[in-house]
């Protein structure tokens, strides 16, 4: 599909056409070989150095060895929602002994690279503290309104319901505020009562009242961080194959979550010191992705490289997918709001995603949501020995978005793609920043089921709500006008022969019908025809319904919103040129969902797929 020089000129467009969008940057890696492409990964933690930085039980820095696979980067999946509420349920985290006891009786839980020193306790703290972020305590006041005027930055209110949300694990200060209250729980809230009641404490202490916060699902798994993509020499007997092989080492979402949003650095538990620290490896990260954006002479791959050895960055790779249907449709979901990162902002564009879309997650112990969620949410990568690839993480995420399984062997690589946010200038360093570097594993699948039947599935699906709708385009290729009218014709005669048999019988039935002798309830022969008639008309009626369910529920499918493109050959590439530009003024699309795109129409003009 590519040469080297298409791939650039593949690359430019695509940093034009993010210009001006949150996630402004993104790349493109395929081999310009026009080989199969083949994408596996091999765990090989610290790139080999063998040694890690640790926190020992005083909280001072230390370099351990590495001797078993435990080791994980940042704050460690064992710090697990559980854990995490536990702790607010005892209201660990209200001043600075408790964050510093908490981190000092987890302490093998925080990590970096040797080479890292001077940060890690400033980012264990960060780390944790961010967590918090994900949970509340819902209470009922009757001077609610007063609460959120004095203690902005940890409470929420809403006017309509007059429920005042304390987020996170409330202050020393927040808590003297409350001490005098007593409160009775109903529904998951804390109500203020005049008579008999629990204070504050007591309140907390009962942990299943402690829920999430701006989101329906949140939970630490364990990801893949990649360290270098290495394109190995083929063998003799596969010299059609180029492969791609991602060596990664483990991280989690807990510490990918943190350095996407540095919003925990304004905590009231972080010390100027603390966060001082904190800034600074934030500046020298945007450093780096910088350099990334300024270094556009040598080749994509060795761009990626040089990036992953200079970034502290959480790089996760994500799966993401075209999936055709049988009838040739694309699927394009609308992202769903109560996705982790589907909230729009007032007026903001709906955004579309690739037709599968997930974090490729690494099955370890210790992680509760793996052992208590359905089973498609088990992740089917080990670590344990053997090969590692994304096919069945592909199919996973397909089952559990879609509900339909795709066969892990039909997947076809293009191969990876990277995206996120480079700032071109100085960070502020007053409000939260965003800071986000994917990696996407990007594939395609032809499934044996239409449109419809996948919108029909996905109503059932475990994570239906990742997308609000399903949508759908079609491409249509055509060499003239006459080559056109061929293609509504052959689509009559497709719909006659899918229907065909209910057409005959219709058919025949109307003949029989007509061929009837005298219809009358004087003769027998008549009685005779009159039940024959009946049964005709029953029959008639019942095949008439058939075609018309079929219509109505193509109808139905419609407000999933089939969008049909017609592409004249020679013209091609201009007009797909145009379709995603119009797309992206009506829509966001971020970088996967924009690169899967443009390589959906680039197979459609070349015949491919």
């Amino acid at each position: 599909m590519f040469d080297s020089r298409s791939l650039k000129k593949f690359n430019t467009e695509i940093l034009q056409d993010l210009e001006g969008e949150a996630l402004n940057f993104g790349m493109l890696y395929t081999p310009a070989d026009g080989k199969k492409v083949s994408v596996i990964a091999t765990y090989r933690p610290l790139n080999g150095e063998g040694r890690y930085l640790g926190l020992n039980s005083r909280l001072e820095e230390e370099v351990f060895a590495l001797t078993d696979d435990s080791y994980q980067y940042g704050i460690s999946t064992k710090i697990s929602a559980e854990k995490i509420v536990g702790a607010i349920s005892k209201l660990t985290f209200r001043n600075g002994e408790g964050l510093d006891g908490f981190i000092r009786e987890n302490c093998d839980c925080y990590r970096f690279h040797a080479s890292q020193r001077g940060k890690l306790l400033a980012m264990a703290r960060f780390f944790t503290l961010n967590l918090t972020y994900f949970y509340c305590l819902k209470i009922r006041l009757r001077d609610g309104a007063k609460l959120p005027a004095e203690f902005d930055k940890e409470t929420a209110y809403d006017e309509k319901t007059g429920v005042c949300t304390l987020v996170g694990n409330p202050s020393e200060k927040l808590l003297s505020c409350l001490s005098d209250k007593l409160f009775t729980i109903r529904e998951g809230i804390a109500w203020q009562t005049d008579g008999q009641g629990i204070n504050i404490a007591e309140v907390y202490s009962r942990g299943n009242i402690i829920s999430l916060y701006n989101t329906d699902l949140f939970y630490s798994g364990a990801l893949l961080r990649p360290l270098e993509i290495v394109q190995e020499d083929a063998y003799v007997s596969n010299c059609n194959v180029t492969t791609l092989n991602i060596c990664f080492e483990k991280s989690s979402y807990g510490t990918v979550c943190a350095l996407d949003n540095d919003r925990a650095k304004f905590h009231w538990l972080i010390s100027p010191e603390d966060r001082k620290k904190i800034e600074e490896f934030f500046r020298e990260e945007d450093e780096v992705t910088r350099s990334l954006a300024a270094d556009c002479e040598r080749g994509e791959l060795e761009r990626i490289n040089s990036y992953l050895q200079r970034s502290a960055n959480v790089h996760q790779i994500v799966v993401s997918a075209n999936i055709c249907t049988q009838d040739k449709i694309l699927l394009v979901p609308l992202r769903g709001a109560r996705s982790i990162d589907g909230e729009k902002a007032k007026g903001e564009k709906d955004c579309l995603y690739p037709g599968v879309n997930g974090n490729a997650e690494v099955r370890v112990g210790g992680v509760g949501f793996y052992e208590k969620s359905s089973y498609e949410d088990l992740p089917c990568i080990s670590v344990d020995g053997g090969r590692i690839d994304f096919s069945g993480e592909l199919s996973r995420e397909t089952y559990s978005e879609l509900k339909i399984n795709a066969d892990p062997m039909l997947w076809d690589m293009y191969g990876i793609s990277m995206n996120g946010t480079i700032y071109p200038g100085e960070v502020p360093t007053d409000t939260p920043v965003r800071r986000r570097m994917h990696f996407n594993v990007l594939a395609i699948q032809h499934v044996p089921h239409s449109f419809s039947e996948v919108c029909r599935a996905r109503n059932s699906a475990t994570e239906k709500y990742e997308s609000d709708s399903l949508w759908g385009i079609r491409a249509v290729r055509y060499r003239n006008v006459f080559d056109l009218m061929g293609i509504g014709i052959r689509s009559f005669f497709d719909f006659m022969r899918r229907n065909g048999d209910i057409l005959t019988a219709i058919l025949s039935l109307l003949v029989f019908f007509t061929g009837l002798g005298e219809i009358t309830l004087r003769t027998a022969e008549g009685i005779s025809n009159v039940v024959t008639a009946v049964i005709a008309v029953l029959l008639i009626i019942s095949s008439v319904t058939s075609i018309v369910i079929k219509i109505l529920r193509y109808k139905t499918d419609k407000k999933y919103i089939i969008r049909r493109y017609l592409f004249l050959y020679d013209k091609q590439n201009k007009k797909s040129s145009e379709v995603m530009h119009k797309l992206s003024r009506e829509y966001k699309l971020p970088a996967p969902t924009y690169i899967l795109l443009k390589l959906y129409f680039m197979s459609q003009e070349s015949g491919d797929k």
